[in-house]
C-alpha cells in the first residue's frame, strides 16, 4: 500500500505591513463570500458533518482536520488540525436573546481584540466577520440566521499557516448549509 504524501511544511510567510495584513483579509472574506476559491485545492478525503438535531451540514477536508465527538447537546462540534494549529467550530442555536445581525457582527468583532474586522458583512440572514487578532491569530466567523435558528461556523489558525488554510476556510463556508431547526 502506498503511503500518501505529507502535507507540505507550514512554514513564516515574510513579513507583512499591518495595512497588506488587512487588505490580504479582506480578500480572503470577499472570496469567501463570493465563491472565488483563494487557491484552488482539491481535498484527498471530503468529509460531512451532518447535525440532526438542528439539520444543518459542514464539508471540511478529512485529510487535515479531525474531528472531535459531537457536543453533549448535539448542537456542534469542534474540529482539530492533524498538523498545526487551525481549530474549526461548528454549531447552532435558537435565537433566544433575539439577537439581530448588527448584535452578532459585534459579538463576533470581540475576536479582533480590539481591532476593526478587516471585513464585515451585516445582511439580514448572514453575518460574517474576518479579522487579524492582536496575537496574529486569523479569525473568521459566519453565521447564518434562519427561522430563528443561527448556523455558525468560526475558524481560527495562525497567520503563519494562512497559506494552509486560507483556501481551506474558503471552502468549508462554500460547503455550509443552514437546516431546519428542531
Amino acid at each position: 500500500m502506498k503511503d500518501r504524501p505529507s502535507p507540505p511544511p507550514i512554514t513564516e510567510p515574510k513579513k507583512m505591513k499591518q495595512q497588506d495584513r488587512g487588505r490580504c483579509v479582506s480578500l480572503a472574506v470577499i472570496a469567501l463570500l463570493h465563491g472565488g476559491p483563494m487557491v484552488s485545492s482539491a481535498w484527498a478525503a471530503t468529509a460531512t458533518y451532518a447535525n440532526a438535531r438542528y439539520g444543518y451540514r459542514v464539508s471540511y477536508p478529512a485529510d487535515l482536520l479531525v474531528a472531535e465527538p459531537e457536543s453533549d447537546s448535539g448542537d456542534g462540534r469542534k474540529f482539530h488540525a492533524r498538523r498545526g494549529h487551525a481549530e474549526l467550530l461548528a454549531w447552532a442555536s435558537e435565537n433566544v436573546l433575539e439577537q439581530t445581525p448588527a448584535d452578532l457582527a459585534r459579538h463576533s468583532e470581540h475576536e479582533c481584540g480590539g481591532r476593526p474586522a478587516s471585513y464585515k458583512i451585516v445582511k439580514p440572514t448572514l453575518v460574517a466577520v474576518s479579522c487579524v487578532s492582536p496575537a496574529g491569530i486569523m479569525f473568521y466567523q459566519k453565521t447564518l440566521i434562519r427561522g430563528g435558528v443561527l448556523t455558525a461556523i468560526r475558524m481560527t489558525y495562525p497567520a503563519a499557516e494562512r497559506s494552509v488554510w486560507d483556501g481551506v476556510v474558503t471552502q468549508i463556508s462554500r460547503s455550509m448549509a443552514a437546516g431546519i431547526g428542531e
